[in-house]
């Protein structure tokens, strides 16, 4: 699962809580995901096997169909934010935006997702010509 993006789905402390639990490990959190396409991770990892979690991440429910998932990440120079839109669990359009020190959105996520947007409406409309 090295290099995937993980959507956390659940969160267990007890073998109550999953099946898979392990008691041994007395209430250390055991992760159950799902991938960035919608499909759900076959695996859970216990909180120390995990080596770095973005809490950063966000979705965004557009409509019953279609949602926006945005990201954080470090670049060289300072950080970037990226997001994907999904049409039934399926990506169909990606931007990022880059940026040196901070940024002053409304939201967070603000300008990546509008960008995005404004990409879709373009190819929707290139297509209907």
């Amino acid at each position: 699962m090295e290099n995937k993006t993980l959507i956390v789905t659940d969160i267990a402390r007890s073998k109550e809580e999953h099946i898979g639990y392990d008691s041994a490990f007395n209430g250390l959190p055991l992760y159950s995901f799902k991938f960035l396409n919608g499909k759900e991770c076959p695996n859970s990892l216990y909180g120390y096997e995990i080596e770095e979690v973005n809490f950063k991440m966000k979705t965004f429910q557009l409509t019953e169909n279609i949602q926006a998932v945005a990201d954080y990440g470090k670049t060289r120079n300072g950080f970037k934010h990226e997001a994907t839109i999904l049409k039934n669990g399926s990506e169909v359009g990606f931007a990022k935006v880059n940026y040196l020190n901070r940024t002053w959105e409304a939201y967070e996520y603000q300008t990546a997702i509008k960008k995005l947007l404004i990409i879709q409406l373009f190819q929707q409309k290139k297509k209907r010509n």
